[in-house]
């Protein structure tokens, strides 16, 4: 397993490392990429994208895979976001990231992207940056898992790998081990853009997501092609920098203590709203509750008046009931005497001796009447037995038939079961089995477990049967399915015959094919070769293409060696072209000082000589004096010779221009620093002087300096033909000079300096060098630009030579189709073989199977016949079936036999007790006939004498009876009087306790009322009412008089019982309300319960407060704060909005128009080929738009044309009314959704949102909108260089001063020219831009860009990998790189 310290090399490893081109290197300051890579990525296992000079452009056909490069790198690793819409140029949502590593046929991958940025440090060493991103996928789930890391001071391939040198890839967590303390791993996208933004850009978050959004449109395909100005606006507009934070946080925390003072008022506001809105179901629950008080005190009263008329009403009825009883007594004693008479006469009746006979008759009529009955019951009895028994016959009968049945049902049954079995070979089984052996009786008493051992044995007989035939029938389907598959084997074996002969004749047509093109390709480049005039190849290869041409190995020679011509000619022609044009501006540059000087000199002006360079050039501004050759000229006797020596030697040793002051002496002021300047100064006389050669000139124009002087100064050099060496100075006529120790000689044609004649002639001679000169120049350049129009010429020629190259794209189209048909002859005979191995197993397995089959049906005595094992299967269904029946027929036997035997004993016993019932019943008959035998005779002896007897008996029987019934009348109506009379004493003491009791009742509903007045419910319900004094008890006369009055007072408000609950429940729910308002307030509500109600009060500033009082306070508390916030806001107006914002506004705007002047300036100074310009608007928003702030256009010409120093009161006022307005706007705007405070003042004063930026073009001489007529490259160019601004203002905005300034490009520049593309590249050096772009045919050497890397992708159809060829561009050249050859870690 391979450790961290495996994958970062040692410096050690590095002194070895073996000759791999160098990493590049940093040159700026800045950050600059350097580097992008991918591991394990789309096609590459492990790739490298050099940058040059920050360039780097991604070429190749369609196809290739260049855009997928650019998508999988930039601006992902600044952004972060594994979204198909920021990921894709196209932002194709089907396009997802987990396809770039598995590529629809790989089961997990783990992949990296990474790019390096270089600096140099301010201490002169490169510092290094690298981003990167790792990315998991597998193929069972559609998330991509990612991690990002930063790596500082360290370099991929070179002190960090992400692979092993197994060439593993790392995961998560050995990358971590890896980084060690050279970076970071970031497990969440926010926090990795967090730390890019802090390293590189230092932008904030905002603009931090507007930069990636403005890359993400640059990086559009073909975006010139599709320019949309809405976004270029919304581009330019994030360009510019915000209000500062630190401003915006001093605004919002004055409006911080404006929103408390606010929101103080608010919650006062709410707290009087929450009061207020109690208060109302408060004072209607104190309503109905006080008049339901006052309504207890009024019905109590009624009570009491009710109870005292009761009491009299009671008392009377007493009295009249005391006379009743009285009267029902004397009845209840005459009752009693005449009810004793008529007894004592009953009972000497009953006392004669008649009366033995009369109960000897009497017992004769009972007892006859007794054996009547009990022969009616004995004839009942036995009729109830006779017909039992005969239903008992007719069901025994019933049971016979059915027991008779269930055994013919049983044969029947059973020889469909042996049917059945022997269809489906169980016959053997069957017949031993006990249900097909055993005889019908004994089958009927077979017990339950017999008869279920052999229900489970025929079943386990069915079963094995089944799995019998089972397996018999998948042989069958096994030898079935075996012949379909040597039927479609030996079918795909013909269609694979078929294919591979096919395949075999297109590979002869295509491998015809390759040698024709080959052919042609070959006559082409030899016809090419022969008419070439400026490209020039020395021996062209045609042997090497003849080669080429059949194996297309490496690069065509024909082509490399056309190209190598076109390079050596593009760069003579280049060399030549760079000289001509440095030759013509020297002779240009040469021409204009000759012009120049010509024009001076016919202006009269003399010719000076060369001031040296040690003189400083403010020595001589404003110096008295003048120079040595101004004021001197040449005496008479001196001849041209003499006159040029000496100039000549003055010239020489630096005295000729040497400086005259007026009085000879040295200047220099005490204490400052000396002139950087000669000057004459006064030296001894010699006796052979300057003065017998030179004397002061008659036309000087220096005055000031006395002719004595002069002749002093000269006197001061010897002047002879020899030198002697006594003088501190000598000239000689001849040229020579010493000044001291310095000697030398000098000559010159003529003078030229001294002497009025001397400088006109030289000045004539000089103004004919001039002439002369021009003359030769303009020949010269004449010369030059018919040189230029011939290597003009020669450079088309050479393009169209390279460009008209043969081309050998129908060769490779050839090569890849016979490559593709030998591959398919190879795939189609590989089919054909595997068909053919396919055919003679499936004829192999036919053959095992069919022995198989035959094997185990002979065992299982099962046909081999699919039908026949059917019917086999069928028979067995049926067995299944049939012997269901014959259980169900057993089943239906053994029941009857069970029933029959029961029948028969109930029938049994039916007959028994018939029997017994027959002799009851002759018994009874006898005894009755018995019976009234006996009561005939005795009627025939006493009846008379007893008839009379009974009659006297039955009259005084009749007269104790009825004055037993008076005597119990009598009592009763005693009892009822005595009743009449005690209710009467109960109801007056009743009435008596009643009136006590409403006496009571009435004296606690005063107390009631009165507790209730005191709980201030009463008066919140009738604040104007006007209550007896609390302190004392209450009389009945006041308390009635307020119930009463309260009762008027409240006679509109419903206070029934549904009423009082319906308040009662909504005051409670309202309660609730009210304590969770008040909570969120910070205030609290107390509510006590008693005998009066629900009394409610709010803890107001510590104290208990009513409703209705607190919520008069509380209006009042609100009045006076909100004067208060009032007077704050227009504080803050004043000192904020009037001042430091709009004087922060205001800078901005200026600085904008700035800019926006700075872009246009570097945008008209690079006109298109065409002589198109372009400029950019920064307008306002129309008033009234959307966006557009109210009062913008009036606030910003103040902003704009007057400083904040300057503005008047109507200045201010305006001024801060518009951002006001914009701050109140955007608040309320953001009541909707959630922001901070900071967020919304930095929405409502964004200046930029207030203006859209426009795009004019200057063409026929006027600006005019882009968006008007307008060929589709101008309107692409006019939208994409504003985008090039848009970009490097954003970096130029920002804070760090080191932030990289890439632009991203997809299929750049499509639809503009060449000449346009270099004006593009052009800007985006002034622009100083680095820049990744794609392009299918671009390759971006132009001379207005100094360098880019060049990387050429290819790819084949079916291999698995990209090839990339790799060039550069200095500006002059481009040529060939090697490979980098650092994907994986040295072994």
């Amino acid at each position: 397993m391979d450790t961290p310290d495996t994958l970062l090399d040692t410096p050690s490893d590095l002194a070895t490392a073996d000759a791999r081109p160098a990493l590049p290197q940093p040159t700026l300051a800045r950050w600059q990429p350097l580097r992008l890579g991918l591991v394990e990525l789309f096609h590459y296992d492990s790739e490298e994208f050099w940058f040059r000079d920050g360039h780097l452009l991604l070429r190749g056909n369609n196809g290739t895979g260049k855009s997928k490069v650019l998508s999988l790198t930039l601006p992902f690793l600044f952004d972060a976001q594994l979204k198909p819409s920021r990921i894709e140029p196209d932002g194709d949502a089907g396009k997802k990231m987990a396809w770039n590593l598995l590529l629809g046929k790989l089961d997990r991958r783990i992949g990296y992207a990474w790019i390096e940025f270089g600096r140099i440090a301010d201490d002169g060493e490169p510092d290094y940056l690298t981003l990167g991103c790792g990315l998991s996928a597998a193929a069972a789930r559609a998330q991509v898992d990612a991690w990002y890391f930063v790596l500082e001071r360290r370099r991929i391939g070179e002190d960090l790998w992400l692979t092993s040198p197994a060439r593993t890839v790392l995961t998560r967590e050995r990358l971590k081990e890896a980084l060690h303390e050279h970076g970071q791993v970031f497990d969440t996208a926010a926090a990795y853009r967090r730390a890019v933004d802090e390293r590189l850009f230092q932008l904030g978050a905002v603009r931090y997501a507007a930069l990636m959004d403005t890359l993400v449109q640059l990086r559009q395909p073909q975006l010139s092609k599709k320019p949309d100005e809405g976004n270029l606006s919304d581009a330019l507009t994030e360009a510019l920098p915000p209000l500062s934070a630190e401003l915006l946080t001093d605004v919002a925390d004055a409006l911080n203590q404006l929103e408390e003072y606010r929101r103080e008022l608010q919650d006062y506001e709410a707290l009087a709203k929450a009061v207020g809105q109690f208060n109302q179901r408060y004072q209607r629950y104190a309503a109905i509750n006080a008049r339901r008080q006052a309504r207890g005190l009024r019905s109590a009263q009624s009570g009491y008046d009710t109870a005292s008329r009761n009491l009299n009403e009671a008392r009377t009825e007493l009295q009249t009931s005391q006379h009743a009883e009285a009267r029902a007594k004397g009845r209840l004693d005459a009752a009693e005497a005449a009810l004793l008479a008529g007894r004592t006469r009953l009972d000497q009746l009953q006392s004669d001796p008649g009366m033995k006979d009369a109960n000897r008759l009497n017992q004769a009529e009972r007892d006859s009447e007794s054996r009547a009955a009990d022969l009616v019951d004995a004839t009942r009895m036995s009729d109830e037995a006779t017909a039992r028994l005969e239903r008992e016959r007719r069901a025994l009968d019933e049971r016979g038939t059915r027991r008779t049945q269930a055994e013919e049902a049983l044969a029947t049954a059973r020889e469909g079961v042996a049917a059945a079995a022997l269809a489906s070979g169980i016959g053997e089984p069957w017949r031993d089995n006990p249900l097909a052996a055993l005889p019908a009786a004994e089958l009927a008493t077979l017990g339950d477990l017999p008869l279920d051992t052999a229900l489970q044995d025929l079943r386990q007989a069915t079963q094995v049967r089944r799995e019998q035939l089972a397996l018999v029938q998948r042989r069958v389907a096994e030898v079935a399915q075996a012949e379909a598959t040597h039927a479609s084997r030996q079918q795909a074996r013909d269609e694979r015959q078929d294919e591979a002969e096919a395949a075999a004749a297109r590979r002869s047509v295509a491998d015809a094919a390759v040698e024709t093109e080959g052919s042609r390709v070959v006559e082409a480049w030899q016809a090419h070769f022969a008419n070439l005039q400026v490209l020039q190849v020395a021996e062209p290869p045609l042997s090497a293409l003849a080669t080429w041409v059949a194996n297309l190995q490496g690069d065509n020679p024909a082509r490399a060696a056309l190209s190598s011509a076109q390079q050596r000619a593009a760069d003579e022609l280049a060399g030549q072209r760079a000289a001509q044009l440095a030759a013509q501006k020297t002779l240009h540059d040469e021409q204009a000082t000759l012009r120049a000087e010509h024009e001076r000199l016919a202006q009269g002006e003399d010719a000076t000589p060369p001031p040296p360079y040690t003189r400083g050039t403010e020595a001589r501004r404003q110096r008295a004096g003048a120079p040595l050759w101004q004021l001197v000229d040449f005496h008479e006797h001196a001849d041209a010779a003499q006159r040029a020596g000496l100039e000549a030697a003055l010239e020489a040793a630096g005295l000729l221009d040497a400086w005259v002051t007026p009085d000879g002496r040295l200047q220099a002021a005490d204490g400052a620093p000396p002139l950087h300047d000669t000057q004459w100064l006064e030296r001894p006389r010699c006796d052979a002087s300057l003065a017998a050669w030179l004397t002061p000139s008659a036309a000087a124009a220096t005055p000031a300096i006395d002719a004595a002087l002069l002749t002093r100064l000269l006197e001061g050099i010897a002047c002879s033909a020899q030198d002697d060496g006594r003088a501190e100075g000598w000239m000689a006529p001849d040229g020579r000079f010493r000044l001291g120790a310095l000697a030398g000689a000098w000559a010159k044609p003529q003078a030229t300096y001294i002497g009025y004649a001397a400088r006109a002639a030289a000045r004539a001679r000089r103004l004919a060098e001039i002439d002369l000169r021009l003359g030769e120049i303009a020949d010269a350049s004449r010369r030059i630009d018919d040189a230029l129009t011939e290597l003009a010429r020669r450079q088309e020629r050479a393009a169209a030579e390279w460009k008209d190259a043969p081309s050998d794209e129908s060769l490779r189209a050839a090569h890849a189709d016979a490559a593709a048909r030998e591959r398919e002859f190879q795939t189609a005979k590989s089919r054909l073989d595997e068909a053919e191995r396919q055919l003679r197993a499936a004829c192999d397995a036919l053959q095992s199977r069919r022995d198989a089959l035959a094997a185990d049906a002979a065992d299982l005595r099962l046909p081999t016949d699919a039908a026949a094992l059917e019917a086999v299967g069928a028979a067995l269904l049926h067995f299944g079936e049939t012997l269901h029946g014959l259980l169900r027929v057993a089943h239906e036997l053994r029941l009857s036999a069970t029933e029959l035997a029961r029948q028969q004993a109930r029938t049994s016993e039916a007959e028994a007790d018939a029997r017994q019932r027959a002799e009851q019943f002759a018994e009874r008959g006898r005894l009755a006939q018995e019976a009234q035998v006996r009561l005939a005779t005795l009627r025939e002896s006493i009846g008379a004498q007893v008839d009379e007897l009974q009659r006297r008996l039955r009259e005084a029987r009749a007269a104790v009876s009825e004055g037993d019934h008076h005597l119990k009348a009598a009592g009763e109506a005693l009892r009822t009087a005595g009743e009449a009379r005690a209710r009467g004493e109960q109801k007056v003491l009743d009435a008596d306790a009643t009136l006590q009791e409403r006496a009571d009742a009435r004296q606690r509903a005063i107390t009631q009322l009165q507790g209730f007045a005191a709980t201030g419910l009463l008066s919140a319900a009738l604040p104007e009412a006007e209550l007896p004094d609390l302190r004392a008890p209450w009389t009945i006369e006041p308390a009635l008089t307020l119930a009463r009055r309260t009762e008027q007072a409240l006679a509109q408000v419903a206070d029934d019982d549904e009423a009082w609950t319906r308040i009662q429940s909504q005051i409670s729910h309202d309660y609730g309300e009210l304590g969770r308002a008040l909570t969120a307030l910070g205030q609290q509500a107390q509510a006590d319960t008693s005998d009066y109600g629900m009394v409610v009060s709010v803890i107001y500033q510590n104290r208990p407060e009513r409703p209705d009082q607190l919520t008069a306070r509380l209006a009042a508390e609100i009045a006076q704060r909100r004067e208060l916030l009032t007077a704050r806001e227009r504080t803050l107006l004043e000192n904020h909005l009037q001042a430091e914002i709009a004087a922060e506004v205001q800078r901005l705007l200026q600085a904008a128009e700035r800019q926006v002047d700075a872009i246009n300036k570097e945008l008209n100074k690079r006109p298109t080929s065409t002589g198109v310009k372009f400029r950019l608007l920064w307008q306002p928003l129309p008033e009234g738009g959307e966006g557009a702030p109210v009062g913008l256009e009036a606030a910003r010409k103040r902003l704009l044309n007057t400083s904040t120093d300057l503005w008047s009161a109507e200045d201010r006022r305006v001024v801060g009314e518009m951002l006001h307005q914009r701050i109140a706007a955007e608040r309320l705007k953001a009541d909707a959704v959630d922001g901070s405070l900071l967020e919304q003042l930095a929405q409502a004063l964004d200046y930029r949102r207030w203006h859209r930026f426009r795009v004019q073009r200057w063409q026929d001489g006027q600006w005019r909108p882009l968006s008007g007529p307008a060929s589709s490259g101008e309107r692409a160019l006019g939208l994409t260089v504003p985008l090039f601004a848009a970009v490097s203002s954003f970096y130029s905005q920002a804070s760090y001063a080191f932030a990289p300034r890439l632009v991203l490009l997809d299929e750049a520049f499509a639809g503009i020219d060449d000449a346009a593309r270099a004006h593009c590249m052009g800007l985006i050096r002034e622009f100083d831009l680095d820049f990744v772009i794609t392009s299918e045919r671009e390759w971006a050497c132009y001379a207005e860009l100094p360098g880019v890397a060049i990387c050429q992708l290819q790819r084949r159809e079916g291999i698995d990998a990209v090839h990339v060829s790799r060039w550069t561009w200095d500006g002059r050249a481009r040529r060939r790189e090697d490979d980098p050859d650092r994907r994986f870690p040295p072994e």
